[in-house]
């Protein structure tokens, strides 16, 4: 990374205000081609880094002096476009970070996540368990090729497409890049997780929208990369903050719901275990309904905060309105819970999450806003 990077602060904010409010419309974008290079993508991300150690941003005081490894790893969408190029952050050998930048123009703003003190994963053996499953499911079929993927964002394993040599239909096989476990091919529900499409969930217009921030990031990287010689100190911040809340991992594939409550209740001071929780959430091995998590977070033998509510209209300025008020909230992607315990916005708008997500050690992540689907808010 560039050390001494720091940044025309005002300029900067006007570029990045620019992006994200005043984005023309376009059209279609599926006669274009707008893949993103590595090469791209990592421009991108050291900037981005540079930029928000420059401002002092929440988490990255380890990151100043640290590297970013120019060889990601590369995710595809499970439709078989390339989706996300993962960066791993080192400092002194050490990984203390990952960066996931789109590899297509048509997902958005470039830098997707960052996410701190990461628990590593075995490419190769989620691959190499992915075909071993694939040939003992499938033994008369053809292995066409094995992917890393993101099955159900932001969760991630293997791929293998198997082509049935005698009717010539197609097979995913995908496993979990933690666990390993197979991953049932199947939609996801309210209440069960499954696999789903990124691109799928993109509609025109909003491609068309996308390409347009990803297009003005330029100006962004150009003035983040340019020489600022003021102290550090006086860089001025726009907001930030970040609740003191624990990270639990979910100690079973459907356990999201459960381990984000127990997360929650333990900030306010209680202690319940994920089974307990479950069991007053009523769910199933398909996971827990966002009603059936209310009923943990309203019951007098639950967290017995009857004024919490669920809101599928997700808004930014509201998880700044709870956070600021000292309150996290549950927050979802599509077919996963995750506790949303903060904000920075600095131009650029990220929420810290704790994802329970891998399995028995969770993640810490800042996101970038425009992936979640519904907030549950829990409140007296």
């Amino acid at each position: 990374m560039k050390k001494n990077n720091l940044v025309r602060i005002s300029t900067l904010l006007m570029a990045l205000f620019l992006i994200f409010t005043i984005v023309p419309a376009m059209g279609a974008q599926s006669d274009e081609n707008y893949d993103v290079s590595a090469k791209k993508a990592l421009e991108h991300a050291d900037a981005h880094v540079a930029y928000f150690s420059a401002i002092g941003a929440l988490e990255f005081e380890d990151w100043k002096d640290a590297d970013i490894d120019p060889q990601p790893v590369e995710f595809y969408d499970i439709d078989g476009k390339k989706l996300h190029y993962l960066f791993s952050v080192y400092d002194s050998k050490q990984l203390i970070g990952r960066i996931e930048v789109n590899a297509n123009k048509t997902l958005g703003y470039p830098v997707q996540a960052f996410e701190f003190d990461p628990r590593p994963f075995d490419q190769n053996k989620a691959m190499e368990k992915s075909i071993e499953i694939a040939n003992d499911k499938y033994p008369s079929g053809e292995i066409q090729s094995t992917r890393m993927v993101v099955y159900s964002y932001p969760k991630f394993g293997a791929m293998s497409l198997v082509i049935d040599k005698a009717t010539g239909n197609k097979h995913r096989v995908i496993v979990d890049a933690y666990s390993l476990e197979l991953i049932p091919d199947k939609e996801p529900t309210e209440n069960e997780p499954g696999i789903w499409s990124v691109y799928d969930s993109i509609s025109e217009d909003k491609a068309g929208e996308n390409v347009a921030k990803w297009d003005s990031s330029s100006e962004v990287i150009e003035l983040m990369q340019q020489p600022y010689t003021d102290a550090q100190k006086d860089l001025p911040r726009i907001g930030s903050k970040e609740l003191d809340v624990p990270l639990y991992g979910q100690e079973e594939s459907y356990y999201c719901a459960p381990a984000t409550a127990q997360m929650i209740a333990k900030y306010y001071g209680v202690t319940h275990t994920q089974d307990y929780i479950f069991g007053i959430m009523d769910g199933d091995t398909g996971g827990c309904t966002n009603s059936e998590q209310l009923t943990y977070y309203k019951a007098s033998n639950g967290l017995d905060k009857d004024g919490s509510y669920h809101d599928d209209t997700p808004d930014f300025n509201d998880v700044v309105s709870e956070i600021n008020n000292e309150r996290p909230l549950k927050s979802a992607v599509t077919g996963h819970a995750r506790a949303c315990i903060g904000y920075q916005d600095y131009g650029i708008r990220y929420i810290s999450i704790n994802d329970p997500w891998p399995v028995n050690s969770g993640s810490n992540r800042l996101e970038i806003w425009g992936n979640v689907v519904n907030h549950i808010f829990v409140k007296d």
